[in-house]
């Protein structure tokens, strides 16, 4: 078994901020049957798993980590999966830097893509109406809702977002929205 994200990032948070991340377990050469999961901090909640399971051989299982920070420090934790696999512990880093509360913050939603097999969401930002752009999410976003802690006081930004399906084609973007930071 091993898991397919070298780690989960959730980037830049303010206290009072919640995030998301996947991540996806495989069982490579055999049926792998997982019978734990453990997080070392009680920042960070494991998700998506119904204890025990088994994973056929060359299949995946996604998992989610949701980020409820109980304090405004930096924070960091492992999470473990315990199984039958050879290598009968597999683990991942998960890591969180924590702002400033004075920090200016842009909270995006959009509503749900009505293609199929939707995996998730790529968020762009742009200094200029029309782009160019740059993706300013670390991995594919599940959710409709995106929060970015990376924007400066006195600017003016332009976000649009894409969907990605399972074959990982990505959308044309969305409608552009403006954002001024006072």
């Amino acid at each position: 078994m091993q898991v397919t994200l070298p780690a989960i990032d959730f980037g830049d948070a303010s206290a009072g901020s919640t995030g998301t991340q996947t991540g996806q377990l495989t069982a490579s050469g055999a049926d792998v049957t997982v019978s734990s999961a453990t997080i070392s901090s009680e920042n960070f909640q494991v998700g998506g798993l119904s204890l025990p399971f088994t994973i056929p051989a060359g299949h995946s299982v996604p998992f989610t980590v949701t980020f409820v920070p109980r304090d405004s420090s930096t924070s960091s934790a492992i999470i473990s999966f315990g199984s039958d696999a050879k290598n009968s512990s597999a683990e991942q880093a998960v890591t969180v830097r924590m702002l400033a509360t004075d920090q200016h913050k842009v909270q995006l939603s959009w509503k749900a893509s009505t293609s199929k097999h939707i995996l998730g969401y790529n968020i762009y930002r742009g200094n200029r109406s029309g782009g160019p752009y740059e993706k300013i999410n670390g991995v594919l976003d599940p959710n409709l809702k995106f929060t970015d802690l990376t924007v400066t006081s006195g600017h003016k930004y332009y976000y649009v977002a894409t969907a990605v399906n399972w074959k990982k084609r990505e959308s044309v973007h969305s409608k552009q929205i403006q954002v001024v930071i006072p």
